[in-house]
């Protein structure tokens, strides 16, 4: 669930997914989950509890979740059973990757052009399709762009053919052909 002001209260895939295997594993949700965190209990014998915190960290790692604490508390009648609560994070990068894909999102949605912007002038970019018209190679407009000293757009030394081809199919893409 996220924790952000008017965000709907519903929890996110990822945070769907530990849940939904923990209780599989026949673990109960603790009190106190968030967006960042949830808390996980289980009352049982020590084997079958170690075996399926074992089973229920390997699939929290899978999801980039992360144990961060482990509790335990024992009872001893009427027959010996262990409490363990184990509390697992959301791992920093899947946090940050969330967040970056989400913002990004916003921002196309929004229409802003994301990314290094093109610098190859219109007249050069209407010479390259022109010369591609024409039947010319991009090796061959890559060699007479350099001969004519025509600047590269990132200020390299030499035109390459690979630069020519992106800059004719940005070009080209742009105006529909």
């Amino acid at each position: 669930m996220t924790g952000r002001p008017g965000a709907r209260n519903r929890p996110t895939p990822a945070e769907a997914d530990l849940a939904r295997r923990a209780l599989e594993l026949g673990w109960e949700l603790a009190l106190g989950a968030t967006a960042a965190s949830q808390a996980f209990s289980r009352r049982a014998a020590a084997p079958t509890i170690l075996a399926e915190l074992v089973t229920l960290v390997d699939a929290a790692a899978d999801m980039k979740w992360a144990l961060a604490r482990l509790s335990l508390k024992t009872r001893q009648r009427p027959s010996p059973e262990f409490v363990v609560t184990a509390t697992f994070e959301r791992r920093l990068e899947a946090v940050i990757g969330a967040a970056t894909r989400e913002a990004l999102a916003r921002r196309t949605a929004a229409g802003v052009r994301l990314g290094r912007r093109p610098l190859i002038p219109d007249a050069i970019l209407a010479r390259i399709a022109r010369d591609r018209a024409a039947g010319k190679g991009y090796s061959q407009i890559a060699r007479e762009l350099q001969a004519a000293g025509v600047p590269t757009a990132q200020g390299g030394r030499e035109w390459h053919a690979s630069t020519v081809r992106a800059a004719h199919l940005r070009a080209t893409q742009a105006r529909g052909d």
